[in-house]
C-alpha cells in the first residue's frame, strides 16, 4: 500500500511540472539559430537551457516566484531574472546573453 501511494505522489509530481520554449535567431555576423528551453519543476527548480546545452540550474521562490541566476553559454554571460506577478499563476523568466534581452520564457506549475 505504501509502494501505490508514493507512486502516486510521485506521478502527481511529475505531471505538475512545466516547460517553455522559444526559437530564436540572433542578429550578429553570421546569424545563428538557438533553441532556448525552460523547465521548472514543482519545488521550484528551474533549468535554462541554450541548443540543448545546460546553462542555468537554480530554485526560485516558491511562494514569490522571484530568482535571479547566472551562467555561461559560449563565453557569454547569461543571466535570467523570474518573477510572478501578485496573485498570477505563471512565472515569467526573462533571459538576457552580454546584457541583451533574448526572450521571455512562462511557466505555470500548479
Amino acid at each position: 500500500m505504501r509502494a501505490l501511494v508514493a507512486a502516486v505522489a510521485v506521478l502527481g509530481l511529475a505531471g505538475c511540472a512545466a516547460a517553455a520554449t522559444q526559437n530564436i535567431r540572433t542578429t550578429g555576423t553570421p546569424a545563428e539559430e538557438w533553441v532556448i528551453h525552460g523547465h521548472q519543476n514543482p519545488v521550484g527548480t528551474l533549468t535554462i537551457s541554450i541548443n540543448a546545452q545546460p546553462v542555468i540550474k537554480g530554485k526560485i521562490s516558491l511562494w514569490s516566484g522571484d530568482g535571479e541566476f547566472t551562467g555561461d553559454y559560449n563565453g557569454r554571460a547569461v543571466a535570467v531574472t523570474c518573477s510572478r506577478g501578485e496573485g498570477q499563476v505563471r512565472t515569467r523568466c526573462v533571459v538576457f546573453v552580454e546584457g541583451q534581452k533574448l526572450t521571455t520564457l512562462h511557466f505555470k506549475v500548479l
